[in-house]
Order: structure tokens, then sequence, then C-alpha cells
């Protein structure tokens, strides 16, 4: 994480040259993009955690093409600060259609995520076990209530709380 000033071709290197990962944490890589992200899918298909917090250039496109190749990813951090028009109901339905076996998501601070998104992920990630909507304004109970509906294993309580304003 944190890899600052490492070169678009270092990461894609660096992807090609391992395809056996099981578990990456690219948060906060300024550089790192949605073609970046189409690499390491497509050369590490056993993923099965993967962090792109704060990754300002990492897009729903993105996620879709980790969806795509990664089937087996169990863990996959979202959160954002800045930028949060760049993750929408768009990511959670790539996320719904293609990895099931997603236990833990972490969505703070996507504040373009609605209650149709958390609709897809209720329908299509029963394995849903840590959810968090920190941030996530556009949230409501009906949102909820379709990942509660979906989602059996949900245990991590704190995480699925909506903001204090929608209590």
């Amino acid at each position: 994480s944190a890899c600052r000033h490492a070169a678009n071709w270092a990461l894609e290197a660096l992807f090609c040259g391992c395809p056996r990962l099981t578990a990456l944490d690219l948060s906060h890589c300024p550089k790192l993009t949605d073609h970046d992200v189409r690499v390491m899918s497509s050369a590490c298909h056993g993923l099965r955690t993967l962090a792109l917090r704060e990754c300002r250039q990492v897009s729903d496109e993105g996620v879709l093409e980790v969806a795509k190749a990664c089937a087996a990813l169990e863990r996959l951090d979202l959160e954002r600060s800045e930028l949060p028009f760049k993750m929408t109901d768009v990511a959670l339905l790539s996320v719904a259609e293609r990895c099931a076996m997603v236990v833990e998501l972490n969505l703070n601070g996507c504040e373009m995520i609605t209650d149709v998104g958390l609709s897809w992920l209720g329908r299509g990630c029963p394995a849903l076990a840590s959810l968090n909507l920190r941030e996530c304004s556009k949230v409501s109970n009906a949102g909820m209530r379709a990942v509660a509906d979906g989602c059996h294993h949900l245990t991590d309580r704190k995480s699925t709380r909506l903001n204090s304003s929608h209590s």
C-alpha cells in the first residue's frame, strides 16, 4: 500500500510476475488506474483479498474487471474519502453478479451507493458477513432491508450502521 512513486509499468510487471497472489493491498496508490487493475485482474485470477482504498483513478470500470477475473474474491476494500462519485451502484452490480464468495466489503465514503446497488448485493452475495456503509448517505432502510434479506451471514453490526442522520 501507499506506493505513491511506483510507476504504472512497475506495478504491471509485479502483477504479471506474481500470478499466484491471493492478497494485494494497493491502497493509497494515486497512480493506479482502471487499466492497471485490468492488467492485475487478468494476471492474478486467484485474488481473495484486494484493497483499493483511496485509489482515486480506479472507478466502477476497474471493479468490473476485478469481478470478471477474480471470482474467488472474498474481501474487497473500496473506501473513498475523495472523489466518492467514482464508485457507484455499477460496481456493486459487478460484484453481485460475479463474486458470490465475498464475505467482507468496505464501501465507507462511497457516497453514490444507493438502495438499488444494495439490492443487487443482497441478491448476489449471500456469504457477505461484514459490510461497511459509513458515509453512504444515499442508503436508506430499504437498502438495508435488501441486504438483510439476502445476506444471512452478516455479523459485523457496527459496520452496517447507517449514518446518524438516517437512523
